[in-house]
């Protein structure tokens, strides 16, 4: 059966590999930064040919398209590899080397108060506010929030999100309990001792430029 998914993570400026537990066979990437798209494209038939390897970028506000040899962007990575501590940093959270799919839960607050009440302060901004203060280091810009089982997108939060429209959603969301919230990226580093899954070497700079918001999507075919 044919796999799809789907998530972000924060770009590193280097060789950075997606553990996604399978080998893709198709894989569509976006830098989420600036005004022009950059886009990666890779598919297990492309590996097949000389001059697309690794796959084709698409940059510049006239979307110019470039072949992407090997070395020099997507590439199958097989895992199973138990990190040293050469290879993987102590940091969990934000750029790392190995990226690894974090589903922790985020409502536990940067104050020790659960984060569980949503508050709309403006309907036409699209504004409001959380019950405590959050962590910022792993919710802002990219979180995803459930409020009253329907699902939302974090656009950005001020200071802490906990006074009045600090916190900006991608719709009017009224108020509520907050059922569920994530960090700003859906793929977290890797530290030693972890042992990687199978997954994807990213090796383009263009598209994982250090410190920004990168998007992605994958899957495997039913034929292949």
């Amino acid at each position: 059966m044919a796999k799809k998914i789907a998530g972000t993570w924060n770009g590193t400026g280097a060789d950075c590999y997606l553990c996604l537990g399978f080998v893709p066979h198709w894989f569509r990437a976006w830098n989420a930064e600036g005004t022009q798209r950059i886009m990666v494209e890779w598919n297990i038939n492309m590996a097949r040919t000389g001059e697309i390897a690794a796959g084709i970028i698409l940059t510049a506000a006239d979307q110019t398209a470039a072949a992407l040899a090997r070395t020099a962007g997507i590439e199958i990575y097989e895992g199973g590899v138990e990190l040293t501590s050469t290879q993987a940093g102590t940091t969990t959270y934000g750029e790392g080397v190995y990226l690894k799919k974090d589903d922790t839960d985020r409502r536990a607050s940067g104050s020790g108060v659960a984060i569980n009440k949503w508050t709309l302060g403006s309907s036409t901004n699209y504004t409001g506010n959380w019950n405590a203060v959050c962590s910022t280091t792993y919710v802002g810009e990219g979180s995803t929030i459930v409020i009253d089982g329907k699902l939302y997108t974090v656009q950005a939060v001020s200071s802490n999100g906990e006074a009045a429209n600090e916190v900006t959603l991608n719709a009017p969301a009224a108020s509520g309990i907050i059922g569920a919230l994530t960090g700003m990226y859906d793929y977290a580093p890797m530290v030693e001792g972890d042992v990687t899954l199978e997954g994807l070497k990213i090796d383009n700079a263009t598209l994982n430029v250090n410190g920004q918001y990168c998007l992605f999507e994958a899957g495997t075919y039913d034929n292949f």
